[in-house]
């Protein structure tokens, strides 16, 4: 079909001429982890985030290969980044004025064990799971938690491999 359409793969369909969607009646999210990871250019511009704030301004994006204005429909975006610095950059007021920002700081390893102990504990009592499976839970969120953070150790976000 078209480049813009293989970029996004068989999830949006042709609704009308020069307009593409998610199927009648759905809405489609798109996910975009590490948003300012893209490395900015010479000039201070992200291309990557660009082509983001191109929709957000114009609905849609200028398809190369049948030189023409594909209008996309339905799409809502949710981005999640980090704070600036080690890689990351500030992302330009341009493309951020576009969005709600929900800002958390980090928790500790006992706030995270809390939670996961109260969210498995109600999973277990309403799917009523053996009690002796419910006894093994501390240590299991314990090696969760434990591994959770040797994964942030070790596999730091690298802004050559962005997208």
């Amino acid at each position: 079909m078209t480049a813009l359409h293989n970029c996004f793969g068989p999830k949006l369909k042709r609704r009308k001429l020069g307009v593409l969607g998610p199927e009648n009646n759905k809405k489609a999210l798109i996910l975009v982890d590490d948003f300012n990871m893209p490395k900015k250019e010479m000039y201070g511009a992200q291309p990557a985030l660009e082509l983001i704030r191109q929709w957000f301004d114009h609905n849609g994006w200028y398809d190369m290969a049948e030189f023409e204005f594909k209008q996309v429909v339905d799409i809502f975006f949710l981005a999640a980044m980090g704070l600036p610095g080690g890689g990351r950059s500030v992302i330009s007021t341009r493309l951020v004025r576009h969005f709600n920002i929900i800002g958390y700081i980090n928790i500790s390893d006992n706030s995270i064990k809390q939670i996961f102990t109260q969210i498995t504990n109600g999973f277990f009592e309403y799917n009523m799971i053996n009690e002796e499976y419910k006894e093994k839970l501390p240590s299991l969120i314990n090696c969760t938690v434990q591994s959770y953070n040797q994964i942030i150790k070790q596999f730091l976000p690298i802004p050559k491999k962005s997208h």
